[in-house]
């Protein structure tokens, strides 16, 4: 579309233009030619005439070098005379269509190669003179030798004559001039008399000619041609020859992969464990991945490539992978946005981890980040700590009318509490998106570090590394969790193609449609790879810790607020001071708040697998944008055919199949030793007239819960016990679910090859299930799954832990929060509400009975087909 649509509106603005000028010169009645004037009301005319001269080449500025913008690269014309340089430019700008003329080669840097490589840039052209500086082509050719062509332009001996003498000629009349603007200064007058004394031959001025140009020839660049300068004005095959010559180096210059990618930053403050994540990325094995993750190299070859590893992995072979790109931000020496752009727009394909606090705000980064999703079709993933997403209201008071005196006195005065009870003159209340669990886990961490051991020097040396924090913190202000997530939500990506990607994803019911990786920050109870557990309840922060971590927000809010008024020096022992009670405080809780927070590897493996489940979401995308289509699957053909040895249809859920007879055996049983759950039975007249008698082998229609992130449903046809209704997702009757299951994945959480490939071999292979308890509120009830493990014996119903351990293989576990078997639904709710019942639980609206050490349920694990 560009291809095809760029060269024609480039044109038309051209044509349009011109007539408009011509417009400004007649009279309100005159028009323009015999089509009448150009306007917004009156344009078909001129459009369709327009048409016509384009479709045949007919218009006078270059049809054809415009439709020809593919050339790529850098042109650098190097000769004697500006004006002749200037128009062998011209006419390779014409021929080629390079889109830009760049005059000087101050100009031209990293930035700028970086466009002129991207595809349908129509690329650059640049004309210098011998006199310019050769350094700056020297600084690009190691990294972009392969996109500079260098037209060096040859004079016979008449012409070096003649543009000596002409050089001598202009420099003596501006010595003269600048003698004459300086008549009266004796120094000035000195300095033109030595040189006189010095005064330079035409053939001096011409051996200086030669010295210089034999610095070009010599200049190492793989692509270059000499080329007679008069040939090439006067000799029409001459120019047709270097045209020639420039395609072809276009042609071979590496096209990057320009697929859409995916821009990974973080909107955090430090402590929050970036780094661990991003460095832990590298210990994971490429094969697996699908991105190609860096192997470890010198931080100094590392700088020198911009942070990208340049090496590729043997064990990567798959066309669709997409490199790995980890730029940490404290180690970076130029401006990191714009190192970030440059590298992004040189291969936007590329997983890129910004290994750097991104903060909202004139001074942030969400603008510059949007700036480059645009430019480099990429989508913009936020890293987000899981359950510290929770506004935090700070009140205070302070004199609106407050002078720099006041400041020096006040500013620093310690308050009994948040908030403040007695106001000096105005109460005033701000908010943050984060809680202040996540800021003292963050402080302390940032205090954990050894003296002198942190790149960007926040460790426990710098003597005011807890008010650096509160400043970072400070950067969210006036930001509540609702308008944070909101900003998310509506995202930081404005490119065309990657609104579409996320709008098919948003249709289809992709959890990836999220697009932010919420990462576990917090323990939680029964803690599994991703957090998986009971809902996170942290106990209240101790009175001194809260009131201080406030107290530091109320006073940065104050600098903040009155930073030309208040001195250095009051400000100096306001912070002092601060610093002070948050390190004891911090250091007196210190064990409290480590236990806080949950262990790395559970974030590691979380942030990981979100990361693989994005990419794979984003190769599976480019089918449909017309992006290189991923790799033929190579998983096992049991994985990928059915008994028919039939092309493998899509999955909609992996689920391990538990009989409803058995299900309904042990909460029965459990009945008896409990009477809550007794009492919840016999509203609905039991469990014996609700067992089925008959249960269909097809699967279509039916419900089945799903994951907590989108509370979506989807159907089978095994049939439930009772007659009901579904009417987008609500169930109209109560019922007990027949078709009774463990969810382990859905469609939207892992890619169709990751659950062939996962859970493929285990298909119609026995499962021990192992239920730890029974859960149930007035709307939804379930059994909580604590293990699901393939077993030998098939034979096995109901057996206790204990007989079944030496039988057991593992399984990849459940990608829901919550493992559970959905058994009942009352009116009006979904089965999907079962995901809430452990918060529900802990809210005290719903019921927990225990089960001990668990008990064991035999299923089976099956993939559910996905209609059309």
């Amino acid at each position: 579309a560009c291809d095809k649509w760029e060269p024609f509106f480039h044109c038309w603005g051209l044509y349009a233009l011109d007539i408009l000028q011509k417009q400004d010169h007649k009279d309100d009645d005159g028009g323009a030619g015999e089509q009448g004037k150009l306007n917004s009301r009156c344009y078909l005319h001129h459009f369709n005439e327009f048409t016509k001269l384009y479709e045949s080449d007919a218009l006078p500025y270059g049809t054809h070098s415009i439709k020809s913008s593919s050339f790529r690269g850098l042109i650098v014309v190097v000769g004697l005379d500006t004006p002749r340089i200037a128009k062998i430019t011209d006419m390779l700008s014409s021929e080629l269509g390079c889109t830009t003329q760049i005059k000087s080669l101050e100009q031209v840097d990293k930035n700028t190669m970086t466009s002129a490589m991207r595809l349908n840039s129509g690329g650059m052209v640049c004309g210098c003179t011998i006199d310019d500086r050769q350094r700056t082509i020297r600084e690009l050719l190691p990294h972009y030798e392969h996109a500079v062509f260098l037209v060096f332009l040859t004079y016979t001996e008449e012409e070096m004559d003649e543009y000596a003498s002409q050089v001598i000629e202009q420099d003596e009349m501006n010595a003269a001039g600048e003698e004459e603007k300086n008549g009266s200064n004796k120094k000035q007058k000195k300095k033109k008399k030595a040189k006189k004394q010095k005064k330079i031959t035409p053939e001096q001025k011409k051996s200086q000619i030669k010295g210089k140009s034999q610095g070009w020839k010599t200049l190492q660049v793989k692509h270059k041609m000499e080329i007679p300068v008069t040939h090439l004005l006067t000799q029409k095959e001459e120019m047709t020859k270097l045209v020639d010559n420039l395609i072809h180096f276009a042609v071979d210059i590496p096209k990057p992969d320009d697929r859409p990618g995916l821009l990974v930053y973080f909107p955090s403050i430090p402590g929050s464990g970036k780094s661990t994540l991003c460095q832990s990325l590298l210990n994971y094995n490429s094969g697996d991945a699908p991105f190609s993750v860096p192997s470890n190299q010198d931080p100094e070859d590392s700088a020198n490539n911009g942070g990208i590893d340049k090496s590729t992995s043997k064990t990567i072979d798959d066309s669709t992978k997409r490199k790995l790109v980890i730029q940490t931000g404290d180690s970076t020496k130029e401006k990191y946005w714009p190192l970030v752009k440059r590298e992004k727009m040189e291969s936007s394909s590329t997983v890129y981890i910004t290994d750097k606090n991104a903060p909202p705000g004139a001074k942030g980064a969400w603008d510059a980040i949007s700036t480059i999703c645009m430019d480099t079709q990429n989508i913009a993933i936020p890293v987000l700590p899981r359950d510290a997403i929770q506004t935090t209201v700070v009140k205070g008071s302070f004199s609106s009318s407050m002078n720099g005196n006041d400041v020096d006195d006040k500013v620093g005065e310690e308050k009994d509490s948040a908030i403040a009870t007695q106001p000096r003159t105005t109460v005033i209340s701000h908010c943050y998106p984060f809680s202040l669990h996540y800021l003292a886990v963050c402080m302390t961490r940032v205090l954990n570090r050894e003296a002198s051991s942190h790149e960007g020097k926040l460790d426990s040396s710098n003597k005011t590394a807890c008010m650096i924090v509160i400043k970072f913190y400070s950067l969210y202000r006036n930001y509540t969790a609702e308008r944070f997530m909101e900003c998310f939500r509506n995202n930081l990506n404005g490119n065309t193609t990657t609104t579409m990607m996320m709008q098919r994803a948003n249709h289809e019911n992709d959890e990836r449609q999220k697009m932010m990786i919420d990462v576990p920050f917090f323990s939680r109870q029964n803690d599994e790879m991703d957090g998986v557990g009971k809902e996170v309840v942290l106990p209240n922060l101790p009175q001194d810790l809260e009131s201080v971590l406030l107290d530091a927000l109320d006073l940065q809010y104050q600098l903040d607020k009155w930073e030309k008024c208040a001195t250095k020096s009051s400000k100096s022992t306001a912070e002092a001071d601060m610093e002070q009670r948050l390190r004891s405080s911090l250091q007196t809780h210190k064990t409290w708040i480590e236990s806080c927070a949950v262990p790395a590897d559970i974030s590691q493996q979380s942030f990981y697998r979100q990361l693989s489940n994005l990419t794979n979401w984003l190769n599976e995308e480019s089918i449909h944008t017309n992006f290189v289509p991923p790799a033929p699957s190579t998983s096992p053909p049991s994985c990928i055919q059915n008994q028919n040895n039939e092309e493998r249809f899509k999955i909609k859920i992996v689920s391990v199949d538990v009989d409803v007879k058995d299900v309904h055996s042990l909460i029965q049983t459990t009945s008896y030793a409990n009477s809550t759950l007794l009492n919840f039975l016999n509203k609905f007249g039991g469990l014996t007239s609700k067992t089925p008698t008959t249960m269909t082998q097809s699967i279509s229609n039916t419900i089945h819960d799903t994951n907590t992130i989108h509370d979506t449903t989807t159907t089978s046809t095994k049939q439930t016990t009772t007659a009901n209704e579904e009417e987008d997702g609500i169930i109209q009757d109560s019922l007990f679910i027949s078709n009774t299951h463990v969810t382990m994945a859905h469609h939207s959480q892992l890619s169709q090859n990751e659950m062939h490939a996962q859970f493929g071999k285990f298909v119609n292979q026995s499962m021990n299930v192992t239920v730890n308890s029974i859960l149930f509120s007035e709307n939804v009830a379930a059994l909580a799954v604590s293990s699901v493990k393939k077993i030998a014996n098939e034979d096995r119903t109901i057996a206790t832990t204990d007989e079944t351990q030496e039988e057991e293989k593992e399984v990849p576990p459940s990608c829901n929060d919550f493992p559970h078997v959905t058994i009942w639904c009352n009116r009006g709710s979904s089965a999907v509400q079962a995901n809430d019942l452990p918060q529900d639980v802990l809210k005290g609206v719903a019921n927990r009975v225990d089960l001990g050490e668990g008990v064991v349920l035999s299923g089976k694990l099956t993939f559910w087909k996905q209609e059309d």
